[in-house]
């Protein structure tokens, strides 16, 4: 009998100490607010939790808060029973849809951070309860210290701070990593600090015109506010792009140093000076070309038309003439026929009667047939050849012939030279064309400097346009060479190429170091943000349940 009473009790606190699940269909959450009452040192004299249970969904139900270290724990808010138990409290209640439980303990447990105050004022420490008294100037050095540290990482902790005064006894409220608001007429100093490492150190200050007391809010919770981050793969290509940037400006001094090199300072007027002596030259020919053309000689010229026409009217004259003088030929041929038939009429009538001085007739007939033959047909002398009257007027025919197609001949020619006149005209207007080239003048409305003033201005701009050229191509390569080598260039001081390509390099290997640094960083980021986002309970929390927790700092130095 006592052994079944021995393990019925066993059996009862096996009950007691193991947590009754929850039903199904019920949800749990916890959410903790930790009151850290402490001084402005960081001495922790009192942490209090008070701990907000939500189970949503119809029944009863047990739920077990497993507390380290918990004290005391007391119902605030809520229709449930609240027990100590040895791994934690007990809350037994029923949930009619949504049940709300507010309760809370004291914890024998440091919070995982410290956080101090120092006062001052007037350059003297003081206590938090001094400041009610004080004026002058405050100042409020604000130092937390993470006490969390998972491995190699730190818990990131924000931090919120308030401090609120009256607005019409102080002045020149000012606070670092915030700001200053206005509330009618109270004025909020708004301090914010996340730490993701060992500690963080901000600070308050304002000058107490009238003696007041100032309200201190201060909230600490597990979150990592991180703003949003540029894609930093752009640093790796940044990186990159500096290296190929440094090799290029290295490639650029090489190339520039080679163009110094090459660049000519020194010019002669060696083509221009051609150019002068070729237009003294054409100046030259141009007065040997004006010489030539003689305006008598042009005046010459443009009559020779009208004297070949001249010419020719004689020539048909001599034609006429000629023609003329062949019929004359011919009526003198026709006579001497007439004359010889006539004598040899009178010769046969002298044969046949007898004359005295018959023989004397005969031979003047005689001698008159010879000559009529002689002018006929022409005759051997010993004087020389006669020809007769036929070839006479052969020749004379021939004569008009040849004056008239001489005559002709000329009149075509006249006819062919009548554009010398123009050509006379285009022979005056080009000699004084030449005449404004050579010694200058109007041509057309356009002014013309003489031929030797161009070929002068041509010399003297010659030698000017060398003279700068040797100077602007000597500055280009200084300039060159300064853009290498460094130095003063226009006034602005120029960085040697190599120590630019050097700075390109070295901002390259920065910028990998920080690419590579904010992959690390990116990384812990990560971790931190989940670190934070699985730490939902200062004193415990139940098994399954949603939770949050949030720690309210209060000084009290006395």
């Amino acid at each position: 009998m006592k052994t079944r009473k021995r393990i019925a009790c066993l059996l009862l606190a096996s009950l007691v100490l193991v947590p009754l699940p929850v039903k199904a269909g019920q949800t749990i959450s916890d959410y903790e607010n930790v009151y850290v009452i402490q001084k402005s040192s960081g001495e922790v004299k009192k942490v209090i939790s008070v701990d907000w249970i939500r189970v949503e969904g119809e029944g009863d139900y047990t739920i077990i808060d497993p507390v380290t270290a918990g004290s005391s724990p007391q119902l605030l808010l809520g229709d449930a029973a609240i027990t100590k138990i040895d791994n934690g409290v007990e809350i037994r209640g029923r949930s009619y849809g949504l049940a709300d439980v507010f309760y809370r303990q004291e914890v024998n447990k440091a919070p995982p951070f410290v956080l101090r105050l120092d006062i001052y004022n007037k350059g003297s420490k003081v206590q938090w309860e001094d400041l009610a008294e004080s004026t002058g100037t405050i100042d409020i050095v604000v130092t937390f210290e993470n006490q969390y540290k998972d491995g190699d990482l730190y818990m990131p902790w924000l931090v919120n701070m308030n401090l609120s005064l009256d607005g019409r006894s102080v002045r020149d409220l000012a606070v670092q990593n915030g700001r200053v608001m206005q509330l009618g007429s109270k004025l909020s100093a708004l301090l914010t600090l996340q730490c993701i490492d060992e500690s963080v150190t901000a600070s308050i200050s304002y000058v107490a015109v009238l003696k007041t007391e100032p309200n201190l809010s201060i909230s600490v919770m597990p979150v990592l506010m991180t703003p949003t981050v540029p894609n930093l793969a752009e640093l790796g290509k940044l990186s990159d792009g500096l290296a190929a940037a440094a090799k290029g400006i290295d490639g650029y001094a090489l190339a520039i140093t080679k163009i110094a090199q090459s660049v000519t300072t020194s010019f002669t007027t060696g083509a221009m000076d051609n150019v002068s002596l070729l237009l003294d030259m054409y100046s030259h020919i141009l007065s040997s070309i004006y010489a030539q053309i003689d305006q008598n000689q042009v005046n010459a010229l443009k009559s020779v038309p009208e004297t070949l026409r001249s010419l020719s009217t004689p020539l048909r004259q001599t034609a006429s003439a000629a023609e003329q003088m062949a019929l004359l030929v011919d009526a003198y041929m026709q006579a001497a026929s007439q004359a010889l038939a006539l004598n040899k009429q009178i010769g046969a009538v002298l044969s046949q009667e007898e004359l005295k001085n018959r023989l004397v007739v005969n031979e003047l007939l005689h001698q008159q047939e010879l000559l009529l033959n002689t002018l006929t047909y022409g005759a051997t002398l010993p004087t020389g050849n006669i020809p007769s009257l036929a070839t006479l007027k052969a020749s004379l025919l021939t004569l008009k012939d040849n004056s008239t197609q001489l005559a002709r001949a000329l009149d075509d020619a006249a006819n062919m030279l009548a554009p010398v006149d123009t050509l006379a005209t285009g022979l005056v207007s080009i000699k004084d064309t030449i005449g404004v080239l050579i010694h200058g003048g109007t041509v057309n409305g356009q002014t013309i400097p003489a031929m030797h003033e161009v070929s002068n201005s041509v010399s003297e701009s010659a030698k000017r346009t060398a003279s700068q050229l040797s100077r602007s191509m000597s500055e280009l390569k200084n300039a060159l060479q300064t853009l290498v080598s460094g130095g003063n260039l226009y006034g602005q001081k120029v960085p040697p190429m190599g120590e630019l390509s050097h700075a390109l390099r070295t901002m390259s290997a920065q910028t990998k170091q920080a690419y590579d640094e904010s992959q690390a960083r990116t990384s812990s980021l990560n971790r931190a943000r989940e670190l934070a986002e699985h730490y939902k309970s200062f004193s415990g929390i139940p098994a399954g349940a949603k939770g949050q927790v949030m720690f309210v700092v209060k000084i009290e130095d006395k």
